[in-house]
This record gives structure tokens, C-alpha cells and sequence, in this order.
């Protein structure tokens, strides 16, 4: 009986010892993969994904960003991820959440969400007060403010108020990434084509300033990992005619006219307009995330040639020379 005790002691001791090193080496596993991830050469590019309404989803142009982003990454990585729609517009509130959803379920380590926002403050009035009221929120007690706040709107800030609460839905969404992202501010877009964007579609520049701001300000408190891309000012370069092609070494800049950098319905841009745009992304992204810059490689001249529209900005520069004016394609 003492051997048989002596010998389980002994069994025992074994298997425990056995579990220690199973636990260390799954741990120290566990750790060799977390280095792995940190010392990947695509970093915050290793998995990419691209969400939001047309502008992102290359509408109007065939030019979506996660195409362009996914050949401009110079390191291997996952294929950028594109889970934006042109029919956001639809159902905002209902599109978003799928959209986050599957965003979070691909493990993103980068979110590229420039226009996300924009069907959360444009469309019609009675669409965001009918949203709100489609999509309670779960929290009783916010649910209980927004309807107090649409309650008390009277029809002279009836729109704002709706527009703002609907924002904040948009920002809500966001709040549930914990990695990277690009957000953009609410652009202008009003002298688009009314078939495209109808006048009532298109909140006043009060209600405009005033999402801008709270956008502004929830990015600022998130600076450690929201970059504020500046998607109404851009909007507005574009369509004062002040959209350029960078100057080289051997070239000037080039300014692109309204009618080169927008599209046909005055509310995409065009090719053309969509590759600057993407260039100032890229610009934008590497000084948002300095330690991975050179892992993005985007030259807008040769990226204009390989498409073929070269002859749009060298006619435009010979216009200034006195040539004639080149609408873009």
C-alpha cells in the first residue's frame, strides 16, 4: 500500500508538471504570436477595411478606395476589405450597424470610413425622425431622450434636431472600433443634380456646422487613433477649381477645374478627381501613422497615366498656356 501511495504521489507530480509546461508554452506561444503581429511590415495595413456610402464605394467612377488603397499598401497583406455600400442612403441607421458588424467580424487593424457619416446628416427630415423611431436604441434611457428631444423640436429645429440625433447614432457605431480609422466631416454638396440629391436632401450650412463641430470635437477626444480627414474642405477645393496635381521636380502644379475633378452629377468625383482625392488620403495617412509611411506607395502622375487620362491635366496645363479647356473624363 506505501508503494502504491508513493507511486500515485509520483503520477501526480508528473501530470502537474506536464501542465505547467503545456500553460508556459501556450502562453509564450501566445506571446511569439503578438510579436509576430507587431513586427509585421504592414502594421495597421496588415488588415484594412474600407466602410461608408458611395464616395468610398467609387460610385459614379468604378474607382473604389479599397481598390486604390490595396494596390498602394507595398508590403503583403491581406486583401483591403470593402464593406461600403451605394445604398446607404436607403437606411442609414440599419446600414451602418450591418456595416460595423461585418467590419468587426473581419478583425480589422485599420478602418477607412471617410464618408460614413454623410447619410447620417443628409437625407430627408422625415427619413431620419422615421429611422430613429424604426431602430430604437437599446438603452432605455437614451431611447427616452431622443424621443423627448424629436417631442420638444418645434418645425423651425424640427430638422436639426433629428439630423444631430441621427449623427450621434453614426458616432455610436464608430465608438465600437478599437483600431485606426479615418473618418471625414460633412461636406457641401449642395449644386449637385437635384435627380441625384434633391434640394430637401441637403441640410442647411447651419446644420452642417453644427454636425461638423461635434464631429470635430469626438475626433479630437479620439486623436490617439482617429484621424479627422478634412473631406468639406476638399469638397469645396474641388468645386472652387482648386483641386491640384501635385508639382514635381521637373512639373508644375496643376489646378483641376469643377468640371475635371467632379463628375457629371456634380456629387462624385470623376477619375481623375478620385485618384487626387486618394493621393491626399495617402498624404494624410502618412502622417497619421508616421512609423508606417513608407509602407504606402501612391504616385498620382503614374497612376493618372495607367489609366489613361493623362491627356486631361496636360490639356489642362496647356490652357493655361492659352490651349483650350479639357472637361474631365
Amino acid at each position: 500500500m506505501m508503494w502504491n501511495s508513493v507511486s500515485q504521489r509520483s503520477q501526480l507530480h508528473r501530470r502537474f508538471f506536464a501542465s505547467c509546461l503545456l500553460v508556459s508554452s501556450l502562453a509564450l506561444s501566445a506571446r511569439a504570436q503578438d510579436a509576430v503581429d507587431e513586427v509585421s511590415p504592414a502594421g495597421p495595413y496588415e488588415r484594412v477595411v474600407t466602410m461608408g456610402a458611395s464616395l468610398t464605394d467609387g460610385f459614379a467612377n468604378g474607382m473604389p478606395i479599397a481598390t486604390m488603397l490595396d494596390k498602394s499598401i507595398g508590403v503583403e497583406h491581406r486583401h483591403v476589405e470593402r464593406v461600403s455600400s451605394n445604398a446607404f442612403f436607403t437606411m442609414p441607421l440599419k446600414i451602418g450597424d450591418q456595416q460595423l458588424r461585418r467590419t468587426l467580424h473581419l478583425e480589422p487593424t485599420c478602418v477607412i470610413a471617410v464618408d460614413f457619416l454623410f447619410w447620417y446628416v443628409y437625407g430627408a427630415t422625415g427619413r431620419h425622425i422615421d429611422d430613429l423611431q424604426r431602430y430604437p436604441l437599446d438603452d432605455e434611457e437614451s431611447r427616452k431622450r431622443e424621443l423627448r428631444a424629436l417631442s420638444d423640436a418645434g418645425p423651425e429645429n424640427l430638422s436639426r434636431v433629428a439630423r444631430l440625433l441621427t449623427l450621434e447614432r453614426g458616432l455610436r457605431e464608430l465608438e465600437k472600433l478599437r483600431v485606426p480609422m479615418v473618418i471625414g466631416d460633412i461636406p457641401d454638396m449642395t449644386g449637385a443634380l437635384p435627380i441625384m440629391l434633391p434640394k430637401h436632401a441637403i441640410p442647411s450650412i447651419d446644420i452642417q456646422k453644427a454636425a461638423n463641430e461635434r464631429i470635430h470635437a469626438w475626433a479630437k477626444e479620439r486623436k490617439d487613433n482617429v484621424l479627422l480627414f478634412p473631406l468639406a474642405s476638399r469638397v469645396l477645393a474641388m468645386k472652387q477649381g482648386k483641386m491640384e496635381i501635385p508639382a514635381t521636380k521637373s512639373e508644375p502644379a496643376v489646378a483641376l477645374e469643377m468640371q475635371v475633378a467632379l463628375g457629371r452629377d456634380r456629387l462624385h468625383p470623376s477619375k481623375i478627381g478620385a485618384l487626387v482625392f486618394m493621393s491626399e488620403l495617402i498624404d494624410e495617412l502618412r502622417k497619421f501613422l508616421p512609423g508606417h509611411a513608407n509602407v504606402l506607395d501612391f504616385d498620382l502622375r503614374a497612376r493618372i497615366a495607367a489609366r489613361g487620362l493623362d491627356g486631361v491635366w496636360k490639356s489642362k496645363a496647356a490652357a493655361g498656356a492659352g490651349g483650350e479647356r479639357v472637361i474631365g473624363k
